[in-house]
């Protein structure tokens, strides 16, 4: 199990990644502090890890995402919210 803990101005996110014991899947689950929720599984497609995400906001909007990661090379990683409008993050690993 991974814990992950973020926080964007006042609003704070707590999720799990974990493993089902019996069929072997990888799942997600967060919540925050303003109601929130999300549930969601890992995947492999195509050498990428996608997670394909519902969640429910604080005020009771519901919706799906899927953000798909994708390594560019050993220091680039392409995070793509897939949109009708596709969003794409690129993470460059810091130098040491």
């Amino acid at each position: 199990m991974v814990a992950i803990t973020s926080k964007d101005g006042e609003k704070e996110t707590a999720a799990i990644m974990g493993r089902h014991a019996k069929t072997g899947e990888v799942y997600n689950l967060a919540a925050d502090n303003e109601g929130g929720s999300s549930i969601g599984k890992w995947e492999l497609e195509e050498g990428d890890a996608v997670l394909e995400l519902r969640y429910v906001t604080g005020q009771g909007k519901e919706g799906g995402v899927k953000l798909r990661h994708h390594l560019e090379d050993d220091d680039t990683l392409i995070v793509t919210i897939e949109l009708p409008q596709p969003i794409k993050i690129k993470m460059l690993r810091a130098k040491k």
